[in-house]
């Protein structure tokens, strides 16, 4: 959820939003939760799973594919 003066202060949700916004424990508990989720697809047996990059916005949570892509791999199997 964005500052309540959000329209107020930053232009977008793209770029210019500072990572200092950032809810440390909620971002902790996001990350958790779509690995979590992504784990599960692998377990139910889904072909593959896949993991995108969001620049900078508000509403991205992965920022390298490749850091979410190697937690998965430790952690899923080889179908």
């Amino acid at each position: 959820m964005a500052p309540d003066d959000f329209r107020e202060r930053y232009h977008s949700v793209w770029v210019d939003l500072p990572n200092r916004s950032l809810r440390s424990r909620a971002g902790h508990q996001l990350y958790n939760e779509y690995l979590d989720m992504l784990e599960y697809a692998d377990q139910l047996g889904f072909d593959a799973v896949g993991v995108n990059e969001h620049h900078q916005n508000a509403y991205g949570m992965m920022p390298s594919p490749n850091i979410m892509a190697a937690a998965l791999a430790r952690r899923t199997s080889t179908r």
